[in-house]
């Protein structure tokens, strides 16, 4: 199996999974957030890809916010013991907080990628080719 397909499969994967959860654990608002505020998301996204790349993993770059409740809701399933060790083996994962009116389009461009549409958008990038796997569908949260 070449290098995409392997890339392609693991984000039909993480997309089941994501689905197959979605149903469990219920959201709890006392948690501290995994959004944090950054005065270099594209720095902290590039440290994250490089990390991927020595690592032989898939970065997963989830720009969110604390203030909505998908994002949240996202983060905490990353958390659910099926979908945390699936994630630990295949992704490096960075969080970026979009925070309110923040015009972070520098970093969907960084992947071809001309905006990002929502909160949360999930990118899952190759980090040896910086190919955007899920370009087609990730507006699809």
């Amino acid at each position: 199996m070449n290098t995409f397909s392997n890339c392609y499969v693991k984000a039909c994967c993480f997309f089941l999974a994501i689905v197959m959860l979605s149903c469990s654990a219920e959201h709890t608002d006392t948690k501290e957030s995994v959004y944090k505020t950054s005065d270099q998301p594209m720095l902290d996204v590039q440290k994250a890809l490089e990390k991927a790349k020595f690592g032989d993993k898939l970065l997963l770059v989830v720009m969110g916010a604390q203030w909505c409740h998908d994002s949240r809701g996202l983060a905490e399933k990353f958390e659910a013991p099926e979908l945390s060790t699936l994630l630990a083996d295949n992704y490096e994962i960075v969080f970026v907080d979009v925070g309110y009116y923040k015009d972070l389009r520098d970093i969907s461009l960084r992947f071809n990628q001309a905006h990002y549409f929502a909160t949360p958008t999930v990118m899952i990038i190759d980090p040896n080719t910086e190919h955007l796997i899920n370009a087609k569908d990730m507006h699809i949260w």
